[in-house]
């Protein structure tokens, strides 16, 4: 066996919530933390989708382990070399603790945790309870951060913490962190206690498990002998520390863009599709085209055949790059996929919408109801933006009232949203028209659209039209509600 070399959040409040980020925000953003597309026959959270500031990775969306496709913020982020005495916070995450107490208070029972761990005296778990403290998931994540760096054991904490903060006791990235501290002191027998816990409580495990591996590992021998051993222990201890970790170890070095090294875990492990289609996420991050197709044929050389979601990451650089629908579709056929799925279609949606060819945007929605496709909500909501950004008001909304007879469970979100852009835009005349079209058709806007409205027509003196709205809307409200039961 060849040793690979390695490389470096009241029922209207929280629908509306929804509709606000895809009013302030652009297209959505592209790579998940997964790598793989889920379907939901369920309405679409729109604040997972519209979360990307710039158009131009909003071209690249993919769907994620939830409902609908996010990017993910859970890189661990090393402390910089310091001496073991000090306690660098510039890049630990931010604790709400710190801003009720101040941020020098802050620092200073940080520190005053942190050396208690340190010295790792017999009354240190007396010690940390008399400094009354609910310590946050940040906060601890902050205290790992340091205790890993500077390899201090940290088990003692965790035992300590689960019985003070029980409802914290399964997080994953907590958990995960334990699992590098461990690796870090080189105790693959707690590990494998602690692994066996987890497995217990069903706990997933997170690719900041096993940073320690290539931060330590400074060969290729020691590298490899230490991958083998962590893929030892996990498949003794199985269940989901077993398949989360392997993904995770995976997920790591495509990350860190080894693939060597990851060719390895799948070597030591299994080849699969999911597997290869991490490898392939990463390559398509980098808008490498090229890398993307020589791992779409050694996926098919190991006998694992590629599906949607890797033809859908490949199709999000051809996006990136500007290609024109019908060449997006021709590349597809190319590649051997010839069943595009609603995130296919959405990605060249958006496509066409960002040129501004939104007869071709429309033609594609055509397609998809003729192959029996339903449109994502975001997908009515590319093209109603993207008509908005070109000023073309009319026909935002004349697809928006054409959707509404069409597409029956998306009817409040598109309304809402281009009540939300008119208004956004200063125009509360036409936000104003709108919800009060919706009204008369019995929808009811969203509430954060309502209450923005409201507030504006207020605000500019329009009493007596805000007095009307607000009547209206609690009209339609108390109505709607005794006839559904909701409550």
């Amino acid at each position: 066996m060849g040793v690979p070399s390695f490389y470096n959040e009241l029922r209207h409040f929280s629908m509306s919530r929804r509709l606000r980020s895809l009013v302030s925000t652009s297209f959505p953003s592209i790579f998940s933390a997964s790598n793989h597309f889920h379907r939901s026959k369920n309405e679409p959270n729109l604040t997972k989708f519209f979360t990307s500031s710039t158009a131009q990775s909003s071209l690249l969306g993919v769907h994620g382990d939830t409902n609908h496709f996010v990017t993910s913020n859970t890189d661990f982020r090393s402390f910089s070399a310091s001496s073991r005495n000090v306690v660098n916070l510039s890049s630990a995450p931010r604790n709400s603790a710190a801003k009720r107490t101040g941020s020098g208070a802050f620092r200073k029972q940080f520190s005053e945790i942190v050396g208690m761990i340190r010295r790792n005296e017999n009354n240190f778990e007396r010690e940390l309870n008399l400094i009354g403290v609910s310590l946050s998931v940040a906060s601890i994540t902050q205290i790992f951060q340091v205790l890993n760096k500077e390899k201090v054991p940290a088990l003692r904490f965790f035992n300590w913490f689960k019985d003070s903060r029980p409802d914290l006791r399964r997080s994953c990235n907590i958990c995960s962190l334990v699992i590098d501290n461990l690796g870090r002191l080189n105790d693959f027998e707690s590990m494998t206690s602690i692994l066996n816990g987890f497995k217990g409580e069903h706990i997933c495990l997170t690719p900041n498990a096993f940073r320690f591996l290539p931060e330590l590992m400074l060969d290729k021998d020691s590298l490899s002998n230490s991958v083998t051993e962590v893929v030892r222990i996990l498949s003794k201890v199985g269940g989901s520390c077993e398949a989360s970790g392997v993904r995770s170890l995976i997920e790591l070095f495509s990350g860190l863009g080894s693939l060597e090294m990851a060719r390895f875990v799948m070597q030591i492990t299994e080849a699969n599709t999911s597997y290869y289609n991490i490898m392939i996420r990463e390559m398509c991050r980098k808008c490498d085209l090229e890398g993307a197709r020589v791992l779409l044929d050694e996926m098919r050389l190991a006998g694992c055949e590629p599906d949607i979601t890797s033809f859908n990451f490949v199709l999000s650089i051809l996006c990136k790059r500007g290609e024109n629908a019908e060449v997006l579709l021709r590349e597809m056929e190319n590649m051997g996929c010839y069943s595009p799925d609603e995130i296919t279609f959405e990605m060249i949606v958006l496509q066409s919408c960002k040129v501004g060819r939104f007869d071709v945007a429309l033609g594609i929605v055509d397609k998809m109801l003729s192959l029996g496709i339903e449109p994502r909500l975001s997908t009515h909501a590319a093209i109603v933006k993207g008509y908005f950004g070109s000023q073309r008001y009319e026909e935002a909304h004349n697809y928006v009232v054409g959707s509404s007879l069409e597409y029956k469970p998306s009817i409040n979100a598109v309304y809402s949203l281009l009540a939300g852009l008119h208004l956004k835009n200063g125009d509360a005349v036409h936000a104003l028209n709108i919800v009060s079209e919706m009204i008369g058709k019995g929808l009811i806007p969203h509430f954060r659209v309502y209450k923005e409205l409201l507030g504006y027509l207020r605000r500019s003196g329009k009493t007596d039209l805000a007095e009307d709205l607000k009547i209206k809307f609690s009209t339609l409200s108390l109505q709607t509600t005794t006839e559904t039961g909701d409550l």
